[in-house]
This record gives structure tokens, sequence and C-alpha cells, in this order.
């Protein structure tokens, strides 16, 4: 048998580990860059229906039921316009978070997208709205959104 290095022979024994404590070691014992170490949570504050918390996460949930729609793969024209309000999609697109098709009727060259700015958006909201789904409010919202 012929290999590619002459130093390895089949009949040869893999080198050693190098010399650590294992998998532990890995898992934050060592220090680590401040850029690189994981974000922990923050625990979510009280939320009523009144809170300003609640409020942001209520406002202007058409838009974001186009975002959600556009992540979820309703990119086509006719796709969209049958799942979305047309004022909601066009305020989304005044304000930069989608980016309309190009093309007309039935030759449209490019569907629907999300901007870099809507992804962010829709993100944003959701990692906002997430440790209070337990809510029923909340949640009431989410399914305003995603319709769940």
């Amino acid at each position: 048998m012929v290999t590619g290095n002459p130093e390895v022979t089949p009949t040869s024994t893999p080198p050693p580990p190098p010399a650590s404590t294992g998998i532990p070691s890995m898992r934050g014992n060592v220090a680590r860059h401040a850029l690189i170490r994981d974000l922990l949570p923050e625990s979510p504050g009280p939320i009523t229906r009144d809170s300003q918390a609640f409020l942001e996460l209520a406002d202007d949930l058409p838009v974001r039921h186009v975002l959600w729609r556009l992540m979820t793969g309703f990119t086509w024209p006719w796709l969209l316009d049958t799942a979305t309000e047309p004022d909601a999609r066009d305020r989304a697109i005044r304000r930069g978070l989608v980016a309309p098709p190009v093309g007309e009727g039935d030759a449209v060259l490019v569907a629907y997208h999300l901007t870099d700015a809507g992804r962010a958006e829709l993100l944003d909201w959701v990692e906002r709205i997430t440790p209070h789904r337990h809510l029923p409010e909340v949640e009431a919202l989410w399914r305003v959104v995603t319709w769940q």
C-alpha cells in the first residue's frame, strides 16, 4: 500500500491527542474574547396591556404580517396580494422593509423580497416577543402576525 505521506504507514499509530482536559475545557473554563462570548438572555420585565413594551410589540401588526409572509415564502405578487392588506404592503415598501417586485403582471422578473432592514425588524420583534408569549395578550399578537 502506497500513501501520499512517507512518514505514515499502515501499521503506524496515530499521534497522541494534545494535552488538554477534553471537552469541559471548551465549555467556558477557558477565557474567551469579549467579541465571541455567548450572549446571555435578558430576563424579561413585566409586561401588561398598558405597558410601553406591549404597545411597541403591538405597533403596526399588518406590516409585521407582510414581513412574516415574505419570510415564509409568500414572495410572488399574486401570493402576497391574497395574504396581506394592500396598505400594509405599501407602508412596508415606503419604510424600506420590503423591495417591490420588478416587472408587470405576468412578466414579473423579481418577486417581493425582504430588505436587510425588514429582516432586522422582524427578527428584533421576534426576539422581543418570545419571552412573553406565555401571556394570552402577547400570544394574541403573535397569532395576528403569524396566523397560527
